[in-house]
């Protein structure tokens, strides 16, 4: 059929598939970026935050109890008298302090490394 035109042997590929191929790269591109930058943080936890109890000897060994059983190695207690856990916040020395005195209860954890705290039912 000498009619029909024949196609050019040098013609160009259609832009589609070249379309394709770069949404194909920038996906697999994104998908990679996003995993790198999301996996710390959901491989990170607690490990040797330093605290300080004050309180009564029976009252300090029961959070330090509590708290190892519920996270193991999380935190490093240091028992102190009710002032000087406050210097120790203040010096940055440990992010946070409990206090137990008979009609009140005080904790406050402070800084990056008690973010992951709240995660687990801690108060932060």
């Amino acid at each position: 059929m000498a009619g029909q035109a024949q196609p050019a042997t040098g013609a160009s590929p259609s832009p589609w598939s070249a379309v394709a191929r770069a949404v194909a790269l920038l996906t697999v591109a994104v998908s990679v970026l996003m995993t790198a930058l999301a996996w710390p943080s959901v491989r990170s936890s607690v490990h040797g935050v330093p605290i300080a109890v004050a309180g009564p000897a029976p009252a300090v060994r029961q959070i330090s109890a509590a708290l190892d059983e519920r996270l193991p190695d999380a935190f490093e207690i240091t028992e102190v008298a009710d002032t000087a856990a406050a210097q120790l916040i203040r010096d940055r020395d440990v992010y946070g302090a409990r206090a137990e005195a008979p009609r009140s209860v005080t904790s406050r954890l402070v800084g990056p490394p008690c973010r992951p705290c709240s995660e687990h039912g801690l108060p932060a």
